[in-house]
C-alpha cells in the first residue's frame, strides 16, 4: 500500500476528529447512528461508491478492483453492513481481512423463529457478528466452527433505543387485534381467514396489517379493516389489546413492546414454520384441532411469562447501548 492511499480517512480525523465508517442505512443500522456516535465517526454510506462505480460494468472483475481501490484511498476504520450474503460482501469481507479492518454485520431479523434454514445464511463470512441474544451467539458459533468470527451479543440495535422499564402490559385483554403476519398464501391462508372469521364470531374487533408484499407475492388479504400505520408505532402505542403473528421478528417487537401475543402459525412446507423457538415457549393456535372454543379459551391461551421468558432468551434487553466503541474495539468489553 503506497503512502497515499489512505489519505481521506487521515484527513477526515484531521479536520473533523471523527473517523470514517463505510455504513450500510437500515432499519436495524440506522439506531447506531446516534448523537453519541456522530460525534466519533462520518458515516459515509457505500451506495454512492458503487454507484460510481457501475461506468465499469455491472459485475465485472475491473469494477471490484476499482471498488477495492476507493475503499484503500478511504480507509474507513470498519465497514458495517446487515448482510454478508452477496459478491460485494465478498468484496469487503476480503478487504477488511487483508487490511486488518472490521467487516461488521449486524442481525436484522429473527429468520423464522429463531431457526435459520436458508444455506447462505447459515455460514457467516465477516470478521465480526453483532448477534441479538445469546441463543444466536451459539446457534453461530455451532454453524461456522473453526472460523476466526467474533461474536457479540448486543442486543436489537432498535430495541437498545429504548428503556424498556418505560412500558407495562395492559391490565386486561380487550376486543380489539391486529393481524401481523408475514406473506401468508396457500392453506395457510385458508386457514389463517377461518381463524380470524371465529375470531370476529367470538366477539373481537379484527384488523390486519398486512405485509407490504403480501399482494404480490400472494393475495391480498379481504374483508376486514385494514391499518396502513407503522408496526413499530402500533406496537409502542398498544393501539390493541392482542397481537397476531406467526414467525416473523414482529413477534419479538409484540414482546419487548408488552403487547399481548396470540401465536398462530399453521403447518405447511416448511418445518421451521411449526419447529421453532415461539412453539418452545407459545401455544399454537393453529396446532389445536378447534383452534379454540371459546372467548374465554382464547385469552387462557395468552401468557405474558411465557413471552418474557421467550424474548430473555432470544434478545438481550438489559445493559444494552447503540454505542461502538467496544465493537470497534476502542474499550475493552466488560460483557
Amino acid at each position: 500500500m503506497t503512502q497515499q492511499n489512505d489519505m481521506i480517512n487521515k484527513i477526515c480525523k484531521a479536520l473533523s476528529g471523527k473517523e470514517i465508517l463505510i455504513f450500510n442505512f437500515h432499519r436495524n443500522s440506522n439506531p447506531l447512528v446516534n448523537p453519541e456516535t456522530k460525534k466519533k465517526y462520518s458515516f459515509l454510506n457505500p451506495h454512492y461508491l458503487w454507484k460510481a462505480t457501475a461506468l465499469f460494468g455491472r459485475d465485472t472483475k475491473l469494477r471490484y478492483k476499482v471498488m477495492a481501490g476507493i475503499l484503500s484511498l478511504i480507509d474507513p476504520v470498519a465497514i458495517i453492513d446487515i448482510n454478508w450474503t452477496n459478491k460485494r460482501h465478498s468484496l469487503y469481507f476480503a478487504w477488511a481481512k487483508r487490511k486488518g479492518k472490521k467487516f461488521i454485520v449486524i442481525q436484522h431479523g429473527i429468520y423464522h423463529g429463531g431457526i435459520i434454514e436458508d444455506i447462505r445464511e447459515k455460514y457467516v463470512k465477516c470478521t465480526t457478528f453483532l448477534v441479538w441474544g445469546e441463543h444466536f451467539r451459539q446457534m453461530r458459533e455451532r454453524d461456522n466452527k473453526g472460523k476466526n468470527c467474533e461474536y457479540i451479543v448486543y442486543g436489537n440495535p432498535v430495541y437498545n433505543s429504548y428503556d424498556r422499564e418505560s412500558f407495562s402490559y395492559k391490565e386486561k385483554a380487550g376486543n380489539n387485534i391486529l393481524v401481523a403476519v408475514s406473506v401468508i398464501e396457500g392453506v395457510r391462508l385458508t386457514k389463517l381467514y377461518k381463524f380470524l372469521h371465529k375470531l370476529e364470531d367470538y366477539g373481537f374487533h379484527v384488523t390486519v396489517k398486512e405485509h407490504i408484499k403480501q399482494a404480490t407475492k400472494a393475495e391480498p388479504i379481504e374483508g376486514f379493516e385494514k391499518s396502513e400505520e407503522n408496526l413499530y408505532d402500533l406496537l409502542k402505542e398498544q393501539r390493541y389489546d392482542c397481537i397476531i403473528t406467526y414467525v416473523s421478528s414482529a413477534m419479538t417487537d409484540i414482546a419487548f413492546f408488552k403487547n399481548r401475543a396470540i401465536y398462530f402459525s399453521p403447518d405447511g412446507e416448511k418445518k421451521c414454520q411449526t419447529e421453532n423457538v415461539y412453539e418452545q415457549y407459545l401455544v399454537n393456535i393453529a396446532r389445536r384441532n378447534s383452534f379454540f372454543t371459546d372467548r374465554k379459551d382464547l385469552l387462557e391461551q395468552i401468557s405474558i411469562d411465557a413471552q418474557e421468558e421467550m424474548l430473555e432468551y432470544l434478545i438481550r434487553t438489559e445493559g444494552t447501548s447503540n454505542t461502538l466503541d467496544e465493537v470497534l474495539g476502542k474499550v475493552k468489553s466488560e460483557k
